[in-house]
């Protein structure tokens, strides 16, 4: 007797099958196409939400910077002209430096300019983003002067900004009335 197993006549018992039917491989393609397109949705919101709050933070971090250049160059000014005083188109403030520097704060449709003319007449520019539409202008009240930026309530791609920066005209930064 050879104990060489022969293939040929070992026959499987009744009731087992190898392989899957169709219905089980349609079944198991539905359920892992519902999971993907759930998984993909959520990838897609969670993308989005993380597009949204950078450009939240970006907004903020922009307006800090302006909030300290704006303060600084108020602190370092001999005099400004706001909005209310007649002024160029466009023009929020005008803040006149030692040594005859100028320095001109300016709305344009995407945010504010900071422009400062310096000698040989270079002019340095700075822009501060913000959402289109944002209506910006500046008020004096003795020494104390303020920016202001309001943003649109009617646009769907970003929320409303409320920008407001106080600054005391030609206070040393270092002194106790220009601390917060």
């Amino acid at each position: 007797m050879s104990h060489a197993y022969d293939w040929n006549t070992r026959r499987r018992p009744r009731g087992r099958r190898s392989g899957f039917s169709l219905v089980e491989l349609l079944l198991t393609i539905t359920a892992s196409s519902m999971v993907m397109a759930t998984a993909t949705a959520l990838l897609h919101r969670t993308l989005f939400l993380e597009s949204s709050s950078r450009h939240v933070l970006q907004r903020e971090r922009a307006a800090l910077v302006l909030a300290r250049q704006f303060r600084n160059d108020i602190h370092l000014a001999r005099s400004v002209e706001c909005s209310g005083d007649p002024l160029p188109d466009g023009m929020v403030l005008l803040a006149n430096m030692p040594g005859d520097g100028v320095i001109e704060y300016r709305r344009t449709f995407s945010g504010l300019i900071r422009e400062e003319r310096l000698v040989a007449g270079r002019v340095a520019r700075e822009q501060y983003a913000c959402p289109e539409g944002t209506r910006w202008w500046a008020v004096r009240e003795g020494r104390v002067v303020i920016l202001r930026g309001e943003g649109d309530e009617s646009s769907a791609t970003a929320p409303p900004v409320a920008i407001e920066v106080v600054a005391i005209l030609g206070a040393r930064v270092n002194s106790p009335e220009a601390r917060p």
